[in-house]
Order: structure tokens, then C-alpha cells, then sequence
């Protein structure tokens, strides 16, 4: 049988993050020489620990990572330059990343309630869900998509971030109970920021699901379609509207 290699060069003391960081101190050496440096690793988390090295290195001027799949191969790919004049960031995405994020993207957040008193049906709860954005979230350029027993759709911008950190907002009521603030709370100045910068762009559609035997369920899928929020934005509201709809 032949080998790839041979032990030692198959495997080094430390692992692969040990051996790059040797890599990225003798780039160094060779910064104006080399216009960009790469290498190649077998595991995302040694991908995430030497981004973090490169971010902060000073001397660094823009990385890129990415991935590469071969069948149910991942290998994850880093590149460095210290020439100012180059903009790794802006490269362009290969075809799997590109495919993967816009997977990522279209997967929608999901929201299940039971169907009961409270909501009796699509319609309501589109109904409940119309007075938060409009009363609440002051969201701009809404569209009822479909409206009908079957399934329920609308779409909505947000420019203002009044559904995010609940958690911490309910922090400050409790301290505001008991006694005036001294200072100016961090949340006074989110709530009352006014921009006309877009931050969610989303998609939501309302269905019922009759397959649970027990009781039927009502299905919010959030789906993200622009903002500089991203996903994590859309998945704070998500959990902002989770929290409103199962009170």
C-alpha cells in the first residue's frame, strides 16, 4: 500500500495551529517579498482559532478564509497579505461557499404555537403579530403576501432595533423600580436611535400543521432577506416575537 507521506510529515507536535503560527511568524520575515501567504487545514475550529490570530496581528494587512469540499472532504483554506494595496476580503467566494451561504440565508427561523383559546387560526395570529410590527417595531413597507385559512404571508422592513436586547431592557425596569438611575442606561439611547439605515428585511408565513395527534400547531417560518443585521438580528426577533405571542 502507498502512503500519502511519510509519519513525520503527516503529523507535527502542537497540531496544524502550532504549525501555522509558525508559518504566520516566518511570514514575517518575507512580508515584502511575498505578496500572499496561504495555507491549508483539515478542521474548522483550528480555521476560526488562526483567524483570530491574523485579525490581530497589526502588521497584517486583510485575510481571507474559505472552504473546499470533495465529495465528504472539508478542508478550510486561509490567506494573508501585508501588502496594504491588496484586498483579500474582496475575493470572490468560490461556488460551495457561495451555494452554502445562500442555503444559510433561505433557511427560515421557526416559530410553533399551540393552536388553542389564544390563537384559533393563521389569520389571528397574522393579526397579532400585524398591531406589534405597526404599534411596536414601527416597521416600515408592510405587504400581506397571501391571506386565506391555508397559509398566511407578509413581509416587512425594520429600521428600528426596539425588539432587541429584551433581556436587558427588563434588567433596567427592575432597576428603575427601585430607585432613579445616575447615569444614562446604554438601552435609552438603542431605543430612542433613529435611522434610516435598513437593518431586516423578512419574510414570515403562517401555516397550520396537523400532523401532531394531540393538538394542532400554528408554524411561523422567518425567513431573512436583507439588512445589516443578518441572521442573528433575525433570530433576536424571532425570540423577541416568541416571547410576545407565549406570554
Amino acid at each position: 500500500m502507498t502512503l500519502a507521506g511519510r509519519k513525520h510529515e503527516m503529523a507535527t507536535e502542537g497540531g496544524e495551529v502550532t504549525f501555522v503560527k509558525k508559518i504566520i511568524e516566518e511570514s514575517k520575515m518575507y512580508q515584502n517579498k511575498i505578496q500572499i501567504f496561504t495555507v491549508m487545514l483539515g478542521r474548522k475550529k483550528s480555521s476560526n482559532e488562526l483567524k483570530h490570530i491574523l485579525k490581530n496581528e497589526p502588521r497584517i494587512k486583510s485575510i481571507s478564509a474559505s472552504e473546499f469540499c470533495q465529495g465528504r472532504i472539508m478542508r478550510w483554506g486561509l490567506a494573508w497579505t501585508f501588502n496594504p494595496n491588496i484586498h483579500l476580503e474582496k475575493a470572490q467566494a468560490s461556488s460551495f461557499a457561495t451555494a452554502k451561504l445562500a442555503k444559510k440565508n433561505t433557511t427560515p427561523f421557526v416559530l410553533s404555537l399551540d393552536k388553542g383559546a389564544r390563537f384559533s387560526d393563521n389569520i389571528h395570529v397574522l393579526n397579532t403579530i400585524s398591531e406589534l410590527l405597526v404599534n411596536e417595531l414601527k416597521a416600515t413597507d408592510i405587504v400581506n403576501e397571501k391571506v386565506n385559512d391555508g397559509i398566511c404571508a407578509i413581509r416587512f422592513k425594520l429600521i428600528q432595533p426596539s425588539w432587541r436586547h429584551q433581556r436587558n431592557k427588563r434588567r433596567e425596569q427592575e432597576r428603575a423600580l427601585e430607585g432613579p438611575a445616575n447615569k444614562k442606561r446604554k438601552e435609552d439611547v438603542l431605543q430612542h436611535a433613529s435611522s434610516d439605515e435598513l437593518l431586516l428585511d423578512v419574510s414570515l408565513s403562517i401555516c397550520t400543521d396537523h400532523s401532531m395527534e394531540s393538538s394542532a400547531k400554528i408554524v411561523l417560518n422567518f425567513v431573512w432577506k436583507d439588512g445589516k443585521l443578518g441572521k442573528n438580528g433575525l433570530y433576536e426577533l424571532v425570540q423577541y416575537f416568541r416571547n410576545k405571542l407565549n406570554s
